[in-house]
C-alpha cells in the first residue's frame, strides 16, 4: 500500500519516446495523458484493494484458528 500512494503522490514522467507517440496519434493526446492518469489510480486502487483482501482475510484466518487455543 505504501508503493501505491507513493506513486500516486509522486508520478513518474512518461518517457519521450511515449509522449511522442501520443502526441503524433492525432488531436486526441490530452485525453489520451488523462487516460493514463487514470490508469495509474486504477492500478493503485487495485493494488490497494488486493492487499486489503489477502494480508486482511490471512489475519482473520489465522486469528480465528488461534482463538480457540486459548
Amino acid at each position: 500500500m505504501a508503493y501505491a500512494g507513493w506513486s500516486v503522490l509522486h508520478p513518474e514522467p512518461l518517457s519521450p519516446e511515449t509522449t511522442d507517440l501520443i502526441k503524433e496519434s492525432g488531436g486526441q493526446s490530452s485525453e489520451m495523458l488523462g487516460l493514463v492518469g487514470n490508469l495509474r489510480l486504477l492500478i493503485a486502487a487495485l493494488i490497494c484493494g488486493v492487499t486489503l483482501l489477502y494480508q486482511g482475510g490471512l489475519s482473520l484466518y489465522y486469528w480465528s484458528k488461534t482463538r480457540g487455543l486459548r
